[in-house]
């Protein structure tokens, strides 16, 4: 008969209160041995042992079932007692008493089938001294043929942003029509499939189906972020399931002005309106979002009349970025050429049409770097 277990997910309850105990070399430890594990039906597995403790012989000690790794690692864990009829402890151990057997079935997470190690910890509840573990063994855990889930499952850890402009992500994903296979996961900042919104995929290809990435998605979502994590169904039937979603704060040390002067620089992508006059691209942008109409006359006046830095170290999101051609005698040299940075080592400028590139590109192509400044000297910090 399979017990009705307290499952702890993801070990991070167990792995501290197991690490409460004292580490003293002459406390009392539990006593123990786990003797066997198999899996005799699908998602299910059988572990039988002993422990005791001799600072309370009549205590039935606590023990911790760890499916797939050990104390501290993101995997099921489960609690079972050592309080089962083992006459045998106490003839080798005299005075402890019969009943500190564990004998349980134990059903498994689905994700967690094929060989998975098995760790069995005794804890320490009375007395001093530590819990301690009574060994580890291997098992094939059997898997459930007659699927009745075609869809993609999964869990998800942690989201959060640990810096600017960046989204960590970390979880498991699994589906029970191909146990061993990877399952692709795809992440959505700010809307939903569909959306023009930063959006990329990870693969849940770690130990156990698990997945994490840590990923710089750019200055265009920022702030407080709706975030929608799908697991797609690559293997048979069925269709892609969203396994998290959440608000997620994405860091960034740019203020409301700045990401305004970048985000309205993006919007005039494309445009033919400016055929080469970039610096007056740049005076549009900025009394787009309230700046003067301050006119400078070409980009080598801006330049002149604006310049902050020569500096290429941490151009600020929003500022415009100073350009010369590297060609005498042409107007990218006569007149300079001016873009808005907006983050992450782009530029959005006006040649032709308004494009989008690197400015190490631009640099590698045609232009020599003057410096950055702020339109119309209006710092935006």
């Amino acid at each position: 008969m399979i017990m009705k277990l307290r499952k702890i997910l993801g070990g991070v309850f167990l792995g501290a209160m197991l690490l409460t105990g004292s580490s003293s070399v002459n406390a009392a430890n539990p006593e123990g041995y786990f003797d066997l594990v198999q899996s005799d039906s699908p998602n299910q597995i059988r572990v039988k042992g002993w422990a005791f403790d001799r600072d309370n012989v009549n205590y039935k000690v606590r023990i911790h079932v760890y499916v797939g790794g050990g104390v501290g690692a993101k995997v099921p864990s489960y609690e079972i007692k050592a309080d089962k009829y083992r006459p045998d402890v106490n003839r080798v151990h005299q005075g402890v008493g019969n009943n500190h057997g564990f004998d349980s079935v134990i059903k498994v997470d689905g994700a967690w089938t094929g060989n998975q190690t098995i760790h069995i910890y005794a804890l320490n509840d009375v007395g001093s001294g530590t819990f301690v573990e009574l060994g580890s063994k291997t098992v094939n855990i059997k898997t459930n043929n007659r699927v009745t889930n075609h869809n993609p499952q999964g869990q998800v850890f942690q989201v959060d942003s640990p810096s600017d402009y960046t989204l960590h992500v970390k979880g498991r994903a699994w589906d029970d029509d191909n146990p061993n296979g990877t399952v692709r996961v795809h992440v959505y900042v700010g809307g939903t499939p569909g959306s023009s919104v930063p959006q990329y995929e990870i693969r849940a290809d770690k130990a156990n189906h698990t997945f994490e990435d840590t990923r710089n998605i750019g200055n265009s979502k920022t702030g407080n972020q709706t975030v929608h994590i799908y697991a797609l169904n690559d293997h048979g039937p069925g269709t892609f399931q969203e396994i998290w979603s959440g608000n997620v704060n994405i860091k960034s040390s740019v203020s409301s002005r700045q990401q305004n002067m970048a985000s309205a620089a993006e919007s005039m992508l494309g445009s033919t309106k400016y055929n080469g006059y970039c610096q007056a691209f740049v005076k549009d942008v900025g009394v787009k979002i309230g700046l003067p109409a301050a006119s400078a006359g070409n980009a080598l006046g801006a330049f002149n009349k604006w310049k902050v830095s020569n500096s290429m170290d941490n151009i600020p999101v929003g500022a415009a970025v100073y350009l010369r051609s590297k060609k005498q005698g042409t107007a990218g040299y006569i007149h300079g050429h001016v873009g808005i940075y907006v983050g992450n080592g782009y530029v959005v400028h006006a040649l032709s049409t308004v494009r989008k590139d690197s400015l190490s590109y631009l640099l590698s192509k045609t232009y020599n770097y003057l410096g950055w400044g702020w339109q119309a000297g209006v710092d935006l910090r």
